[in-house]
């Protein structure tokens, strides 16, 4: 007779690789956008692009020697940057 041996998956290493699985092939994806794309997506108002812009328009008014906290500056200088108000 010949004895064939079965290796199963427990149940707890089962658990363990559908989580990693999960992980990665789920979580580590949008993490990474979230990381690399978000941040510099100046079109659509992500984080570096709202700094970029309060200290682009802070420097340009700085250097007319005007109050850089009078918004409505502000909005005029966005406006001639070309910038979509928000």
């Amino acid at each position: 007779m010949n004895k064939t041996t079965t290796t199963k998956l427990s149940p707890g290493k089962l658990l363990f690789f559908l989580m990693w699985g999960i992980i990665i092939l789920l979580i580590l994806p949008m993490y990474l956008r979230v990381i690399w794309v978000e941040p510099v997506d100046y079109n659509n108002g992500g984080i570096g692009a709202a700094d970029f812009k309060a200290y682009y328009i802070a420097a340009r008014l700085l250097s007319r020697n005007e109050n850089i906290y009078d918004t409505s500056l502000q909005k005029q200088e966005s406006v001639n940057l070309g910038y979509i108000p928000d």
